[in-house]
């Protein structure tokens, strides 16, 4: 036997080979291509599911909001109230008239009016807690920014509103004051000033998420 004819036999072998070889790495890398591809898909649908997911929140907080411009706007009627009675007492004492019997129910009802405030600065740090969820799972997002803009708004309205209740309540404790009620004035006092400043952080909190979600995308 020639001994070259092992070694003739096995490159025969091996040329033989090398077509099917060749067709096997072709599908492998269609196979790793496709799967890329699912990967990416998957990711893209999850991204839209999660997008999705934060603009529905974003309009339910807008639409929350705005329904809390008509609180504001009767704690404005209320805190109205309470200053024409501590007024009326004011004029009874002059009479001399002891103000205060005649209105037996007025520290009951300023007490009232405190916790009013009160559970509305709970409720507006209830929104800045969801809104700042909103802000660490957002990413830049083109089909955000109108929800957040929407937010943005009803923030807006709901802070004009409320600057006119500041503005009579700036001038109103005076008379609750005078009528001998200095503790729960400045309750009133606290508790307003304590919404402003957690107004300014929600609205400092959008315009940082309004910057967020508007980045341009990678």
């Amino acid at each position: 036997m020639n001994p070259r004819t092992p070694i003739l036999a096995a490159l025969a072998a091996l040329w033989l080979a090398a077509p099917s070889q060749a067709q096997d790495l072709v599908s492998f890398e269609n196979a790793l291509g496709n799967l890329r591809q699912q990967v990416l898909t998957a990711k893209a649908e999850q991204a839209d599911a999660r997008s999705q997911a934060l603009a529905n929140d974003l309009q339910r907080l807008s639409f929350d909001i705005r329904n809390r411009v008509w609180d504001v706007q009767r704690q404005r009627n209320t805190f109205s109230d309470l200053r024409r009675r501590a007024q009326r007492m004011q004029r009874k004492d002059k009479a001399n008239q002891p103000g205060q019997n005649n209105d037996p129910f007025f520290r009951n009802d300023l007490t009232r009016f405190v916790w009013d405030l009160q559970n509305f600065s709970r409720e507006t740090e209830r929104q800045r807690w969801e809104l700042d969820r909103i802000f660490r799972e957002a990413s830049a997002a083109p089909e955000l920014v109108n929800p957040v803009r929407m937010v943005q708004d009803a923030l807006r309205d709901m802070s004009s509103q409320f600057q006119w209740l500041e503005s009579d309540v700036r001038m109103g404790v005076w008379d609750i004051r005078r009528a001998g009620f200095s503790m729960e004035a400045w309750d009133i006092e606290r508790e307003v000033g304590d919404l402003q400043r957690e107004f300014r952080d929600l609205e400092d909190l959008c315009r940082r998420l309004l910057d967020k979600v508007q980045k341009p995308l990678n």
